[in-house]
């Protein structure tokens, strides 16, 4: 049992990757002849009809196994060194015990050297113990690192989230304070949507007014703050002209904001502009307030970044 539960340790600490240790090609090399040595001796033990008695062999091809698998993952830690030093011991011990039986077997004489051995397989079986123990806690040890380390990254992924919460509140806080007459604030599933209306702009001008840059100076100090999400600026027109010119018009007027937040410091990486003509009303174009609330430039936050396809 102790032995399993040991082996069940070592199997979970081997699941972190030492794909960078150099791999030692001289031990596996040892104990690839550890291996053969056991081979050889079990046939030599099978003709004799005492194998079954070799209890420590199976044990032994174990310990090779779990050895190679440590210094092929991480070479130069002291748990390789250990895996490897048992496994010589181990083997040396089964090697032992094959030699022990087939004295015992094949003359009985040899008694008193039996004896000798059986004391050495004892001492060998304590310094395997030893080892065991030193083994175990190593294994505890690293595994106890790893789950602090998987603490302390969760901890600071929370604070992460919370800050980021906190942030987009107040983010949320001082947009709101923009809304006027002509700047309106909302949310839908994008994110939050700040709607300006063209009054801000000259009649089927693309130029911004002294309003429109002030109020988008402001905009430009939040996201400066709020730094994380993506932001979608989006020209809309009503229906009076045609598709062609609305087109050009909603386009302009959206690449004149967006350049207007980079000039106030907003990274031109977070900023994408389009125009939609007048495909995407929000109010009936056959009245003229319907008309004045689709002529609007809307800046979009994307809580998320796929929301830009929507």
């Amino acid at each position: 049992m102790k032995f399993l539960r040991t082996s069940l340790m070592v199997i979970t600490l081997l699941s972190v990757s030492w794909a960078d240790e150099p791999v030692s090609s001289e031990r596996l090399q040892q104990l690839d002849n550890y291996r053969e040595q056991l081979d050889a001796a079990y046939q030599k033990q099978t003709k004799i009809g005492a194998t079954h008695e070799v209890d420590l062999y199976p044990l032994a091809l174990a310990r090779i196994a779990l050895a190679k698998t440590w210094i092929e993952k991480k070479a130069g830690s002291p748990v390789a060194q250990d895996a490897f030093e048992t496994a010589g011991l181990v083997t040396e011990m089964a090697l032992l015990q094959f030699r022990v039986l087939e004295n015992r077997v094949i003359t009985a004489s040899l008694k008193e050297q039996t004896l000798f051995a059986l004391k050495e397989l004892s001492a060998v079986h304590e310094q395997i113990n030893q080892l065991e123990r030193s083994y175990a806690a190593r294994v505890k040890q690293e595994l106890e690192k790893t789950q602090q380390a998987l603490d302390h990254a969760q901890h600071a992924l929370d604070q992460t989230q919370e800050e980021l919460i906190r942030t987009k509140a107040e983010a949320d806080r001082r947009f709101r304070e923009l809304e006027s007459e002509l700047i309106s604030v909302r949310q839908d599933a994008r994110g939050t949507i700040i709607s300006m209306s063209d009054i801000l702009f000259d009649v089927n001008k693309v130029t911004l007014t002294p309003d429109l840059k002030i109020n988008l100076a402001k905009i430009a100090g939040i996201l400066m703050v709020y730094r994380e999400p993506k932001v979608l600026i989006e020209g809309h027109t009503d229906n009076t002209g045609t598709d062609a010119y609305n087109q050009k018009l909603s386009e302009a007027r959206a690449a004149n904001v967006m350049n207007y937040l980079i000039e106030n410091g907003v990274s031109a990486e977070r900023l994408s502009a389009r125009g939609y003509s007048f495909h995407r009303p929000v109010a009936d174009n056959r009245t003229a307030e319907g008309r004045r609330k689709n002529r609007r430039v809307d800046l979009v936050i994307l809580d998320n970044p796929s929301g830009a396809d929507q």
